[in-house]
């Protein structure tokens, strides 16, 4: 329709899974003249690249790429041409890592992003703050594997939030939600309770399974007292959860769905 506009797709959804090898669909619309050029992984720098011409670079028309490193400094997001009053409960998504901490079976997180990488909470806290001040919007959305992966940056991004809401009236205070992975007691001691209740959490729980060996084998290495303790944890300071299950691993047996109900 436009011959002279140039077509660039990517994102997850230019691959039949996040890890394949081959990337037949992109090859091929780029084969028949349907798109111009295809980025895989993160598009950040890349994008840019391609912009000054730079068709060589990693990720550019190639199943292959490098990580970004550094993902502290890029701009944030900009939603101007959001129509925010057509939404119920409105959030803004936000990012504060890349890849996961973990290794769990059925997840292949750490196959697309094979190093680790997380935001500082001052960055993350920063982008908050430019967000609310442009949009008045309060609530953010988590879109990552997990908001606890680094625990010293999450802390210090619970105290920042926390005092940020303080004296604020509940509508201009701060809330979000995000995955979030059991850990011990040790690691999440109650202080870091008490203060995420004054951050307005809601908590995805990945708790896959109740039935300790089934979560073993799943690569949730954790025991059935970490589970307990996060619930008497989030009772107490009433923060919402949502309890992330998966049923029907192989070795799973009727004891075990007996003792699941």
């Amino acid at each position: 329709m436009s011959p002279n506009t140039k077509i660039i797709i990517g994102g997850p959804g230019i691959k039949s899974t996040i890890v394949s090898e081959k990337n037949q669909f992109c090859t091929d619309l780029k084969s028949r003249g349907l798109i111009d050029h295809y980025i895989t992984g993160d598009g950040e720098l890349a994008l840019v690249e391609l912009l000054k011409g730079n068709y060589s670079y990693s990720g550019i028309d190639s199943n292959t790429w490098q990580q970004i490193k550094n993902i502290d400094d890029f701009p944030y997001p900009d939603y101007d041409d959001y129509n925010f009053t057509l939404y119920e409960n409105p959030g803004i998504p936000i990012t504060d890592s890349r890849g996961c901490v973990r290794e769990c079976e059925f997840c292949d997180i750490i196959e697309h992003w094979k190093k680790f990488r997380y935001r500082t909470a001052e960055s993350v806290f920063d982008e908050m703050v430019a967000q609310i001040n442009k949009y008045k919007i309060y609530k953010f959305n988590f879109f990552n594997s997990l908001t606890n992966g680094n625990l010293k940056e999450f802390k210090k991004l619970m105290y920042y939030i926390a005092e940020y809401n303080q004296g604020k009236d509940s509508q201009q205070q701060i809330s979000w939600n995000g995955y979030f992975i059991i850990r011990s007691e040790s690691q999440h001691p109650e202080e870091l309770w008490s203060i995420m209740s004054k951050t307005n959490p809601f908590l995805f729980l990945g708790v896959e399974s109740v039935v300790q060996h089934i979560r073993w084998n799943l690569g949730k290495k954790f025991d059935n007292k970490d589970i307990d303790y996060h619930l008497a944890m989030a009772k107490k300071y009433q923060i919402p959860l949502a309890l992330l299950l998966i049923v029907g691993y192989p070795t799973e047996t009727r004891d075990d769905y007996e003792f699941t109900k």
